[in-house]
């Protein structure tokens, strides 16, 4: 059964990563005048089952809820419910193919209705559906190996000869079933070794023995224990459709650099905190070129008086 009031968007921006900031940036290219596109305000976490009468992300189109897949592969999709199927329609009808940074987006009714959807019209049958995840949760927990379905189809297997008796049957499945108890005890304890491993390898710093040296001679070092970013030399890097910037404060969102460096052509932005830069990116050269030379190689953010530099990426 289709659904009217929720809607399925295919080729989405797989960015920002952050729940909230990916359903801030849809609602502000739907409405730029959407309260919630302001960083400063929160989304309300829409709980379906304690209280589906939540109020509207966005009143003028009707929007209740925006939901997107954990997964990976689904980054670029999401589900949008709405209030009534005229509030969805007419959303299909205005949005559909439109760009949001560079990507033509689809629009297509879901092949079912939402959660949000069942907890206003058909609240019985969201308990039975959502009992039922749970059941399964818990005998996947229960018994994570499948174990009784490989027990049993062992089992049948073993009878279908009628060569073995019911005592040689057991045995061979309790040593299988044995078996992959064992297997699956080195396999847990391989990925918690690993992970160990991994956190020691994180945390661990290299030291060298050195001499005591008394008190009053010991000098201060404080400059040698602050990390530093080296930063790349771009002036001799050809023009192309990538620009790349640096010298980002730590406090600074990708929304913030989206609004910065929007354009038409503008594709996608992909930020590395850690070395305080992101890479920028447009659908052609002519683009990347106009952009760079309306703000100039070197880029004061309003209200932070902190200059960022731009130039291309190799």
């Amino acid at each position: 059964m289709v659904s009217k009031s929720t809607l399925y968007l295919n080729n989405l921006p797989t960015r920002p990563k952050n729940k909230q900031n990916f359903i801030k940036t849809l609602l502000k290219q739907f409405n730029p005048n959407n309260g919630f596109s302001n960083h400063a305000l929160i989304i309300p976490d829409q709980r379906f089952d304690v209280n589906p009468s939540t109020a509207l992300l966005d009143e003028s189109l009707g929007i209740v809820s925006i939901a997107r897949s954990q997964s990976v592969k689904l980054k670029n999709k999401c589900f949008i419910t709405f209030d009534n199927d005229s509030s969805a329609q007419d959303f299909k009808q205005k949005f559909q193919h439109m760009k949001i940074m560079g990507k033509c987006i689809s629009i297509t009714n879901a092949r079912k209705n939402s959660y949000m959807t069942l907890a206003k019209e058909n609240p019985k049958l969201l308990g039975k559906i959502l009992k039922s995840k749970q059941l399964k949760t818990i005998q996947n927990i229960e018994d994570p190996l499948n174990l009784k379905r490989k027990l049993r189809r062992l089992r049948n297997k073993l009878k279908s000869k009628s060569v073995l008796k019911h005592d040689e049957i057991d045995k061979i499945v309790e040593e299988y079933r044995i078996k992959l108890l064992q297997k699956n005890v080195e396999s847990n304890l391989s990925q918690t070794s690993k992970k160990e491993t991994k956190q020691k390898s994180k945390f661990k710093t290299r030291t060298k023995p050195q001499d005591k040296i008394p008190s009053s001679n010991k000098i201060s070092t404080s400059t040698e224990t602050q990390p530093t970013t080296k930063k790349a030399n771009v002036s001799e890097n050809p023009p192309n459709k990538t620009l790349l910037v640096q010298d980002l404060p730590n406090d600074i969102d990708e929304q913030s650099l989206i609004d910065i460096f929007q354009s038409d052509g503008f594709t996608e932005i992909r930020m590395v905190s850690v070395r305080h830069l992101a890479f920028v990116e447009y659908d052609s050269v002519d683009t990347a070129k106009h952009v760079l030379h309306n703000l100039g190689s070197i880029y004061t953010l309003k209200d932070q008086d902190h200059q960022i530099s731009i130039g291309y990426a190799k």
